[in-house]
């Protein structure tokens, strides 16, 4: 007996990010959440496929903090990918 569907559609787990690493937008997110102490429901079209961010916090769930130069932004890992620019180092 196999188990269809889930373990096929979800063979590769979502990437891991640490804090400080740049990422970048690879799918447009219809809305984006404010990383602010009260967050508010933005539009989507505050960041755009391609632009690059670098990871201030990690929340549950597979959620970050992205830093970008329109704001600080709560996404889902599964509308980021790694940049080639690399770890942010300070």
């Amino acid at each position: 007996m196999t188990e269809p569907s889930l373990s096929a559609s979800q063979s590769s787990p979502r990437q891991r990010f640490e804090v400080g690493q740049s990422v970048q937008i690879t799918a447009a997110p219809p809305f984006i959440k404010s990383a602010d102490p009260m967050p508010m429901l933005r539009s989507g079209s505050l960041v755009s496929v391609g632009d690059v961010g670098r990871v201030v916090m990690i929340k549950p769930l597979g959620t970050y903090g992205i830093q970008f130069a329109s704001g600080t932004f709560l996404i889902d890992a599964r509308y980021l990918g790694s940049s080639e620019s690399g770890t942010h180092s300070s």
